[in-house]
C-alpha cells in the first residue's frame, strides 16, 4: 500500500490514516442503541496491527463481516478515537477497508496502542459549537436588572 503508515506512528490526534493491518482476533460484539434516532446498531473490536504493534478497531454493521482473523488488510482514510481512555482504529463512514496485496507474517503484541492511558483530545471550537463555548454564545449573560446591580458595587 502506497503512503502506508506502520501503527508505531500514530497517537492520539492521528486522522486520515493509511494502513495495512492483521487482523490477530475478534474481540467482541455487542448492540447498542443511537442516541441519535433510536435504531439499534451492531458494534464489534478487533485486534488488528502490523510488526510495529497493534490497536483494537472499531466496526460497525456491515463493515463486521468485511473481515475475518487472520487476514490482511489495507485501510485507509482511517482515523484515532478514543472510547474511555483506550485509543481505537476507526474507519468510519468515510475509510475502506479491502483486503491487502502483501500478508503480514507477524503482528508485535506486545506493543498494543489500545492498553495505553490516554486523555480524550479537545473537541475543536469548545465542543458544542457557538462562538465561545459557552451556553450562550460566547457572551455573558445578563439579566435586565443585573447591570444596575453590577454599577452599584
Amino acid at each position: 500500500m502506497e503512503n502506508a503508515v506502520k501503527l508505531e506512528t500514530i497517537g492520539v490526534n492521528s486522522k486520515e490514516i493509511n494502513t495495512s493491518v492483521k487482523v490477530v482476533e475478534k474481540k467482541n460484539e455487542k448492540d447498542v442503541v443511537s442516541r441519535m434516532d433510536g435504531s439499534t446498531h451492531r458494534v464489534a473490536e478487533f485486534l488488528v496491527g502490523d510488526e510495529t504493534g497493534c490497536i483494537v478497531m472499531s466496526l460497525w454493521d456491515d463493515a463486521i463481516n468485511q473481515i475475518e482473523a487472520g487476514k490482511t488488510y489495507d485501510v485507509t482514510n482511517a482515523r484515532v478515537t478514543v472510547f474511555e481512555t483506550s485509543m481505537r482504529l476507526n474507519p468510519g463512514k468515510y475509510g475502506k477497508i479491502v483486503p491487502a496485496a502483501a500478508e503480514i507474517e507477524t503482528v508485535n503484541t506486545e506493543n498494543n496502542l489500545s492498553d495505553r492511558h490516554v486523555e480524550r483530545p479537545p473537541r475543536p471550537f469548545g465542543g458544542r459549537g457557538g462562538s465561545g463555548g459557552s451556553r450562550f454564545g460566547g457572551r455573558r449573560f445578563e439579566s435586565p436588572g443585573s447591570r444596575g446591580m453590577r454599577q452599584q458595587l
